[in-house]
C-alpha cells in the first residue's frame, strides 16, 4: 500500500508539473519584458521536466514490480506456515466466530444469526488478485442452516469504488436470516 501511495503520489507532481509547465505557454501568460528567457528556452525547460517525469515514473513502474516480486517471494515462504497455523486454529472449538465476535469493528455489527452459523466456521482464506482484486472464501462444516461447503466474495477496485460479487447461499429452509 506505501508502494502505491507513493506510486501516486509521483504521478500526481508528474501531472502537477505538467500542467503548470503547460500552462507556461498558454496566450495570456506571456514573460516579463525585463525576462531574458525566451519562449523557445522556457519549451526546452518543460521537455526536460516531461523527461524527468516519464523517467521518475519508469523508476516507480520498476519499484512497484520488485515489490511484487519480492511479497510474492515471501508469500510462498509464509504459505506453509499459514497452513500450519490452520491446522492449529481447526483445532480450538468455535475459533472463527470467537475471533469475528471479539473483533473491534465485526463484533459490534454481527447478529445472534451470524454468531450462529459462524459456529460452524472451518476456515477462512483470503486470496490476492490483479490489481488490488482479492477473494475472500469461508468454509463451513455440515450445518443446519445452508447447503454451500464455502461461500465467497470476490472484490475489485476501479477508481476508488468496490465492487463485491459473492457466491449465491443455498440455504436449506426458508427462515428469517436477518
Amino acid at each position: 500500500i506505501e508502494v502505491l501511495l507513493r506510486f501516486f503520489f509521483y504521478l500526481f507532481t508528474s501531472l502537477l508539473f505538467f500542467v503548470v509547465a503547460s500552462s507556461l505557454l498558454q496566450p495570456w501568460h506571456q514573460p516579463q519584458k525585463k525576462s531574458k528567457v525566451s519562449a523557445s528556452d522556457v519549451q526546452s525547460h518543460i521537455n526536460d521536466l516531461e523527461r524527468i517525469n516519464e523517467q521518475l515514473l519508469e523508476i516507480d513502474q520498476d519499484l512497484a514490480a520488485e515489490i511484487k516480486a519480492v511479497q510474492e517471494k515471501y508469500n510462498a515462504k509464509k504459505r506453509p506456515l499459514f497452513e500450519k497455523r490452520d491446522k492449529a486454529a481447526s483445532n480450538i472449538p468455535n475459533f472463527w466466530a470467537d475471533i469475528f465476535e471479539s473483533h473491534p469493528s465485526f463484533g459490534e455489527i454481527l447478529s445472534e444469526f451470524d454468531l450462529e452459523v459462524l459456529q460452524y466456521m472451518t476456515d477462512l482464506k483470503v486470496t490476492e488478485g490483479d490489481n488490488d482484486a482479492f477473494k475472500v472464501e469461508m468454509f463451513f462444516k455440515e450445518n443446519p442452516h445452508f447447503e454451500n461447503a464455502s461461500i465467497f466474495v470476490n472484490v475489485t477496485e476501479t477508481d476508488g469504488a468496490y465492487d463485491c460479487q459473492g457466491s449465491t447461499i443455498k440455504w436449506k429452509s426458508l427462515r428469517n436470516v436477518g
